[in-house]
């Protein structure tokens, strides 16, 4: 027989194990809530500019439905081909997506291949402070739609053979998509909930970027006609596809050339052809050009639309240009 001491020893030891148990349901059922697979999102908007649904949708969709969340489509007429994107489409995508974003738990934007990964870009950029998933994709679209269902991800992303990139990492490859210099998306990687409202940036057409991949034998000349059309045209920025070190040609002419670029107010980013994190090459930089660390050519694209239509005192590119605002780029390293 146990006495009272030990009745009461008893007792508490139970009691115990009692609320444990009860602990570890309440961790492993949450738990389970927020991993993928279940489904996180209920309402989801879809934004179709032309893509065509798979034959396998509706088979797919029958086995998984406990994984699609509840969706409904605005799909384009006239369609949108992606080679002939334009700023116009990007600035209807965000003002679709914003008129309803209050309504819906995430979204998905279904493109063309081509040109999707400038989409997606600059896409990040416009849409700001997100707090819902917001998805690219060019085919499975029953696939994108169970991710989208059962992400808890907050950001602007591409889907790619069951894998969400972050939008401005991404590149196109003869495989699919591809992130270079980031790991694709998880919880524990994504872009911080923002602090502030959700809101729209819209890009400004009248800003014109243009992008120059050098080569070996590039001639000033090529860069002069941009200096002559400037008067008559809107080039406002130039991304500059330098060599896989950073480095470019470093002749007198083509120094001076680059310099009366950014005099007249063009503002030329640097950015590696093979997306290596090398900064700007030291004389380019003397003569006005901007580093763009290791962003990919479309974030680079995307960054100068984004700050040039929304930024009036040119006198803090630099600065700006040096800040990671959706994730696209790391620390920065001169030459």
């Amino acid at each position: 027989m146990l006495n009272s001491k030990e009745d009461k020893v008893l007792l508490t030891l139970i009691l115990s194990a009692i609320i444990m148990v009860f602990v570890t349901i309440y961790l492993v059922s949450n738990k389970t809530y927020k991993e993928e697979g279940y489904i996180q999102n209920n309402n989801i908007h879809i934004i179709n500019t032309g893509v065509t649904f798979e034959s396998t949708f509706q088979d797919v969709f029958d086995k998984n439905t406990d994984k699609f969340g509840e969706y409904d489509i605005d799909s384009y007429s006239p369609t949108i081909n992606s080679n002939n994107i334009s700023t116009d489409v990007w600035n209807r995508i965000a003002k679709d997506i914003g008129s309803v974003y209050h309504k819906y738990d995430a979204f998905i934007v279904l493109h063309g291949k081509e040109n999707l990964s400038y989409s997606a870009s600059i896409l990040s950029f416009m849409l700001e402070n997100l707090d819902k998933p917001v998805i690219l994709a060019h085919e499975n679209v029953a696939s994108v739609i169970m991710k989208a269902s059962t992400t808890n991800i907050s950001e602007v992303m591409v889907y790619d053979n069951g894998r969400l990139l972050r939008a401005a990492r991404t590149i196109e490859t003869k495989h699919g998509f591809s992130s270079p210099n980031y790991q694709p998306l998880t919880e524990h990687n994504s872009l911080q909930k923002p602090t502030e409202k959700p809101q729209i940036m819209f890009i400004n057409p009248k800003k014109y970027i243009v992008v120059v991949k050098l080569f070996p034998t590039i001639k000033s000349e090529n860069l002069i006609h941009l200096i002559e059309q400037t008067k008559d045209s809107n080039v406002s920025g130039v991304v500059l596809e330098t060599y896989d070190n950073g480095n470019a040609p470093t002749n007198k002419l083509f120094l001076k050339t680059i310099k009366k670029l950014v005099d007249n107010g063009i503002v030329i980013v640097s950015v590696s052809q093979n997306n290596q994190n090398v900064g700007v090459n030291k004389k380019l930089k003397a003569v006005g050009v901007l580093s763009g660390g290791d962003m990919t050519t479309p974030a680079a694209f995307a960054k100068l639309n984004f700050l040039l239509s929304n930024v009036k005192d040119m006198k803090v590119m630099d600065q700006l240009m040096d800040q990671s605002f959706r994730g696209e780029m790391t620390t920065k390293v001169e030459t």
